[in-house]
């Protein structure tokens, strides 16, 4: 099989959605050993991190598709002129996978397009934690995902079960695949990573640690006024918070 991936999370992603994406696609040579792929970007200026390069053995199986056009430009022409479709992008592939949210899907062609998506709608009653705008933004980015889609991967069974209760989808055309662990990710010398962590950010005391983003959602305020109120008892004075 020929199959196209947009990569644009690689260079313009941040935190899990880019760590998906990239981690996926550098694990492809070892998971298909007869496929090959057409990894798909979108660079008109210099973007946040490098696009991924493939050792020469492996450049007949992987080819980088750089389009120097900005990403806004090509949503604009998806959204009024349904155009370019995923073979003018990527070329004659068998299957178009988007990873994550930057790009939505490109219009509907004969070439079957699947997405990953990594969480749903929130729930009516955290509307007021969320962004209004962003919420606009996301149920329209959905409701023209899956006009555009054949079939979709969550990475949890609970994300799965909450679309096929929001929407009129076929659950045939929904799966979970959960999410892996990186290589990068095993068992180390507890002390000696603790040292290194104490050293590198000037952490001396005990300390509690957040490692999400800042968004209102996240309730990060929450974690400060509840660590506030946990400092005020003495035997928790030289505690710290790490965000």
């Amino acid at each position: 099989m020929r199959i196209g991936i947009d990569a644009n999370e690689v260079i313009h992603g941040e935190r899990g959605i880019r760590r998906y994406t990239v981690n996926l696609i550098q694990s492809l040579p070892a998971a298909a050993f007869h496929e090959e792929f057409r990894v798909l970007y979108f660079r008109f200026r210099r973007p946040l991190y490098p696009i991924v390069e493939w050792p020469e053995p492996l450049k007949n199986r992987f080819q980088n598709r750089v389009i120097p056009v900005p990403g806004s430009a090509i949503l604009k022409l998806w959204k009024h002129c349904s155009f370019p479709g995923a073979r003018t992008l990527v070329g004659n592939v068998d299957v178009f996978h988007n990873p994550g949210t930057v790009f939505p899907l490109p219009p509907r062609g004969s070439i079957p397009q699947v997405i990953t998506l990594h969480w749903p709608i929130p729930p009516e009653n955290l509307h007021h934690l969320i962004d209004a705008s962003y919420l606009r933004w996301y149920a329209a980015f959905l409701e023209e995902t899956f006009k555009r889609t054949d079939y979709i991967i969550t990475v949890s069974e609970t994300l799965r079960k909450e679309l096929l209760e929001q929407f009129s989808l076929d659950p045939a055309r929904v799966r979970a695949i959960h999410l892996g662990v990186g290589e990068e990710f095993h068992p180390r010398p507890k002390d000696e990573m603790l040292d290194r962590v104490k050293k590198k950010y000037s952490i001396e005391a005990p300390y509690l640690l957040y490692v999400g983003g800042l968004q209102l959602h996240k309730n990060v305020q929450g974690i400060i006024r509840a660590f506030a109120q946990v400092r005020r008892e003495d035997r928790w004075r030289n505690l710290n918070l790490v965000l």
